[in-house]
C-alpha cells in the first residue's frame, strides 16, 4: 500500500528535514487563509454569499473577521 511506505519514508525521516516541511506547510497555511477570507470578502460583495462558509458570515456579521486572520 502506497499509504504505508510513505509513512514508513516520513518516519524514517531526520527532525531537521520534517521541520523544514512543517515550517513550509505552516507558511502555505497561513497565506491560504488569508486568501479565503480576502476571496470570500469578494464573494460577498459581489453578491455570490452561497459559495461562503457559513462561519465567515457570521464572523464578518459580529466584525470578528479580524480574529480569523490573526
Amino acid at each position: 500500500d502506497w499509504v504505508s511506505v510513505v509513512a514508513k519514508e516520513w518516519n524514517a525521516t531526520s527532525s531537521e528535514v520534517k521541520a523544514k516541511y512543517e515550517d513550509e506547510t505552516k507558511k502555505l497555511m497561513e497565506q491560504y487563509q488569508k486568501d479565503m477570507i480576502n476571496w470570500e470578502e469578494k464573494m460577498i460583495k459581489l453578491g455570490h454569499i452561497d459559495v461562503v462558509r457559513k462561519q465567515v458570515l457570521m464572523d464578518l456579521k459580529g466584525n470578528n473577521i479580524s480574529k480569523r486572520i490573526s
